[in-house]
């Protein structure tokens, strides 16, 4: 007989791993950065953000 178990998705990552935010908000940001649309500083910003969440979600 076989029975299939389901491990529960990861909460959080690994602090060294790249993230893109749960919304894939750096994504988006990079590709605003690259289209034009906005500057390197808020790029940046964005960035900064994403990393400080993912720390304090760890």
């Amino acid at each position: 007989m076989t029975s299939t178990s389901r491990a529960a998705f990861p909460a959080g990552t690994i602090l060294g791993y790249p993230r893109i935010g749960r919304r894939r908000e750096l994504k988006k940001a990079v590709e605003s950065f690259w289209a034009g649309a906005t500057t390197a500083d808020e790029l940046e910003s964005t960035a900064a953000g994403l990393r400080a969440a993912t720390r304090e979600r760890l």
